[in-house]
């Protein structure tokens, strides 16, 4: 009877082992770090931050806390990837998004995956709108995991390192084109160059173009300008508060010179003689 016992006892001490080295074992590769990643942006501009997960886990369950600084961000709107609202789409998720601290600089997210799921790409991007201050600055957006599952029920064995980035919010004082006004020939085509203060935010940059005369003189997107017709436009680059005008003044095309012919086949000329 003993002996008995003692058999159970040891199957029932290997199966307490095998209970607690499986999810140990399982969650070796299943480290979880938050990525995040933002744009520069200007003032006055959006910056977006985008937070995944890397883990080589299904994640059934999550929801973080986001902290931003509110002097010099404002919450817009968080949004999912296509990869994740398929699987809203498909009724096996749910995602929630409670703002209701945003004025403050806190923002809380929430998704549950019905039979969990590995994100391959970032699943949230969270939209923010940079003050307009008067000067360049940074801000800061911290992303702390509060609750992490396999499944719904099952709780994520893994140590989790949490992220934060810094967003650089430039503050654009002028743009300055480097011609003071352009002459064009009709069918002409010039992108006129210009320079930003401060400069070294060109990622945060941009611009919308503009004409005040599309008949004479067309811009598109990236500043190409199109002489049309003859005449006169102003050409406008703007950027948040900030803008510069460009005159530019449309001429006919110049007739080609095909020959140059002397009325006089020769002349005399007496000693003293002017003539042209």
């Amino acid at each position: 009877m003993k002996s008995i016992k003692r058999v159970l006892s040891a199957i029932i001490a290997c199966v307490m082992l095998m209970a607690v080295a499986v999810p140990f074992a399982a969650s070796a590769d299943a480290a979880v770090q938050v990525l995040v990643g933002a744009a520069e942006t200007t003032t006055g501009g959006e910056a977006v931050v985008h937070i995944g997960f890397s883990t080589e886990a299904k994640l059934g369950a999550v929801s973080f806390t986001v902290n931003f600084d509110a002097e010099k961000l404002q919450y817009v709107k968080c949004e999912v990837s296509d990869e994740f609202a398929t699987l809203l789409n498909a009724g096996a998720a749910i995602y929630l998004v409670n703002d209701n601290d945003a004025a403050t600089g806190k923002l809380i997210v929430g998704a549950a995956i019905t039979e969990g799921a590995t994100p391959t790409v970032a699943p949230f991007s969270i939209t923010f709108q940079a003050a307009v201050i008067d000067e360049t600055a940074v801000a800061e957006v911290n992303v702390t995991i509060d609750r992490l599952r396999t499944e719904l029920d099952e709780p994520l064995e893994s140590e989790v390192q949490n992220g934060s980035v810094t967003i650089n919010v430039a503050h654009i004082e002028s743009i300055v084109f480097t011609d003071e006004s352009k002459e064009l020939e009709i069918g002409e085509e010039y992108t006129p160059e210009y320079t930003v203060n401060p400069d070294g935010y060109t990622d945060a940059f941009n611009p919308t173009w503009t004409s005040d005369n599309e008949e004479i003189a067309s811009v598109d997107e990236n500043g190409k300008i199109t002489a049309l017709r003859e005449g006169t436009a102003n050409i406008t680059i703007t950027n948040g508060d900030i803008t510069a005008t460009l005159p530019i003044t449309v001429k006919p095309a110049g007739v080609p010179i095909e020959s140059i012919v002397f009325t006089d086949e020769s002349k005399e000329l007496e000693i003293g003689e002017e003539y042209t």
